[in-house]
């Protein structure tokens, strides 16, 4: 009988183990993604695009999260253009995608063509029966269908054209789909961007800003965006989640030592349970108690006489 019940604690014990295990080499490689880094962007000048700021700083939240978000960037040392309404025209967004900026922030409306692109919302109106602007990737469309105002909306052709970014250039633009496919990644990509960040469904403008300003965060306390993308939350509402294309391990900033002291701590104690799981498999128990027992006296007599020392 007692023979019975030291081989169910050995399965036990011997289950511990191989799940530690599992657990420690988890750990290992967790941290190596945590911790990689391919560096940061060549340029230190930033745009911060807010089209729709006149109808979305009502909305309770969305102003403070934005002005985040330009405080952050500042903070990583960035020098931030903020451009908001009408003043993110046609003109403006073709002279930030030829390039010069470090980061690109977009706010606005998107969404997906008949033909499975991407398309964003600019912040210039365009009045009259015939559009008097022509120019390549570029469309007219009301916000919503019989809607009088008219806006000039933006495909990836537009930026394959004229785009010429800034090497290990983060773009993030926050719209509705604006990740829901590579179509928009890829033109950014292609024209030289380092990593595209977008939402993978719709999301609310409240919601997503916040969310936003928290990736900002994390990217100017250091952290790469595939650790900022970890640490960001979803909308609650819809699931969308912010998605990235591209090179993941870009940062803002570069901190010259990274690391996650939580991986670590997780990774050693997944190592001790690892170890005492092993010894408790093909040693008894009482062994095992005995040899901590007589570990912990000893440290305890070194922390004793440490104190006896100081005191003297």
């Amino acid at each position: 009988m007692r023979h019975r019940s030291e081989l169910g604690l050995n399965s036990v014990f011997f289950i511990l183990s191989l799940l530690s295990i599992s657990i420690f080499l988890s750990g290992i490689i967790s941290y190596e993604y945590i911790t990689r880094f391919s560096g940061i962007p060549t340029s230190s000048r930033a745009a911060v695009l807010d089209p729709f700021n006149s109808r979305f700083r009502g909305i309770d939240g969305y102003q403070s999260s934005i002005d985040a978000i330009v405080k952050h960037l500042e903070s990583a040392n960035y020098m931030v253009e903020y451009y908001r309404d009408g003043e993110v025209s046609l003109d403006v967004w073709r002279k930030i995608c030829m390039g010069g900026y470090g980061v690109i922030y977009l706010n606005t409306h998107g969404y997906i063509d008949q033909d499975g692109y991407i398309y964003v919302y600019l912040g210039e109106l365009v009045r009259g029966v015939d559009p008097p602007i022509r120019d390549v990737g570029i469309s007219y469309l009301p916000l919503e269908e019989g809607v009088d105002e008219i806006y000039i909306v933006v495909f990836p052709e537009f930026v394959r054209y004229y785009g010429r970014m800034s090497e290990k250039s983060i773009i993030f633009v926050d719209a509705c789909l604006s990740a829901y496919n590579p179509t928009m990644a890829s033109a950014f990509i292609e024209v030289g961007a380092g990593c595209y960040v977008g939402w993978s469904g719709s999301v609310g403008v409240a919601v997503g800003a916040r969310i936003d300003a928290e990736f900002f965060k994390h990217l100017a306390q250091g952290d790469t965006i595939f650790t900022a993308l970890y640490k960001s939350g979803i909308d609650p509402i819809t699931t969308a989640r912010l998605i990235a294309y591209g090179d993941p391990y870009i940062a803002l900033i570069d901190t010259g030592y990274r690391s996650s002291i939580p991986t670590l701590v997780y990774i050693a104690l997944s190592f001790v349970s690892s170890i005492l799981s092993i010894m408790l498999t093909f040693r008894k128990p009482k062994f095992i108690y005995a040899k901590l027992y007589n570990i912990l006296k000893i440290l305890k007599w070194v922390i004793l006489h440490k104190h006896k020392t100081r005191c003297i």
